[in-house]
């Protein structure tokens, strides 16, 4: 039986840090950046995780980093050649180990930008898929994209990788998720303070950072993690798990 390779999973960093050194994982600390790790987790493995840092390229969630000040450099900045150089020879690195082979991006715009252009100077040449969030307007939209793959998990999104894979059988698929729960383990003493037991931060509101109560019914996206303030507010029947 072949086993199923767990893809590179990009996710962007994020503006607000710790204001110490910490693991990757966790010095980022935006509600934002929390549901874009728990729904590569969703998808991969903790070690196939890497975050697109503006000031060291591709991250792992285990790298120790001191706090920073740092954002994705606009196309004309001097300092953005530099870090596509970076990035480029670490996507090199992740080519020569064979992780580059199946990849998924979650990054906006800026980000996804910044990676495809390292991946073109990159040598051996890399290729970068397009970002699950291409054209989805605002962080609002992008997070209630972010909160349906976290309830997805290896179902509805795995399916679009399914093919792309090395076995496409559904019982080694489920397999190989349960592993991938196992594995995902390793952070839950990061993640168990951030983003609670099953559902995480509401997904309603951009700008909403209560934990979810439950589940409401979206005509366009599906199920989408909802606090109980916003369902209240707007009248919304909460579906609890």
């Amino acid at each position: 039986m072949t086993a199923v390779e767990f893809p590179l999973v990009l996710i962007p960093c994020g503006a607000a840090k710790l204001d110490r050194a910490a693991f990757a994982a966790e010095v980022y600390t935006s509600s934002h950046f929390r549901l874009g790790l728990q729904a590569a987790l969703a998808l991969t493995v903790p070690e196939r995780v890497r975050i697109v840092s503006a000031r060291h390229g591709l991250v792992r969630l285990d790298a120790w980093l001191e706090p920073y000040d740092a954002t994705i450099p606009t196309d004309t900045a001097p300092e953005r050649d530099e870090l596509v150089a970076t990035v480029a020879a670490q996507l090199a690195q992740l080519e020569h180990q064979g992780a580059t082979r199946y990849s998924v991006s979650l990054l906006p715009a800026r980000y996804q930008q910044l990676v495809a252009d390292a991946a073109r100077q990159a040598q051996p040449r890399v290729s970068v898929p397009p970002s699950l969030l291409s054209g989805l307007g605002g962080i609002g939209y992008q997070r209630q994209a972010l909160a349906r793959i976290v309830l997805a998990g290896w179902n509805a999104v795995g399916q679009r990788l399914v093919g792309r894979w090395s076995s496409p059988d559904r019982a080694l698929l489920e397999d190989q998720a349960e592993l991938n729960a196992r594995r995902a383990a390793q952070l839950d003493q990061l993640l168990r303070g951030w983003v609670g037991p099953e559902l995480g931060t509401c997904a309603w509101y951009a700008l909403c950072d209560q934990p979810a109560a439950g589940l409401v019914a979206h005509p366009v996206l599906g199920a989408v993690p909802t606090c109980s303030s916003c369902a209240a507010r707007h009248e919304l029947e909460l579906v609890t798990p």
